[in-house]
């Protein structure tokens, strides 16, 4: 299975918005390892996909793509956010600014919009 194939049939296994969650935890963090549900995810998603049995570096370059666009992220730099910050009209939804072109644009156009209207936008992603 090639990277991509890997990542349709696992957003298939876990869901939207485990796949995301999957993504954003592993792209996010600093760590040679998958936390504990991830891996217990991965293990079961691997019991049924022989094929994609990846080692860390190799599903961590699978994985390399912004959650919310799908293009690869341009750097191993991890994101701006983490999954212990709030959500707040202050702070911008796009999760991959530092390295997703499309992220960055969001970011920008996030920016110029009024206070009021930054939280509708984060709740609508």
């Amino acid at each position: 299975m090639d990277r991509s194939a890997i990542r349709e049939a696992f957003r298939e296994f876990a869901g939207e918005p485990r796949f995301r969650r999957f993504m954003h935890a592993l792209n996010t963090r600093c760590s040679d390892r998958l936390l504990f549900w991830q891996e217990k995810l991965w293990r079961e998603f691997v019991v049924q996909n022989p094929a994609a049995d990846l080692q860390f570096d190799a599903l961590r370059k699978a994985f390399h793509f912004c959650e919310i666009h799908g293009c690869e992220l341009a750097s191993e730099t991890s994101s701006n956010l983490t999954d212990t910050q709030p959500l707040t009209p202050n702070r911008s939804p796009f999760p991959n600014v530092r390295n997703c072109r499309m992220c960055r644009q969001g970011e920008l156009e996030w920016a110029l919009l009024p206070r009021g209207e930054r939280a509708a936008v984060a709740r609508n992603m």
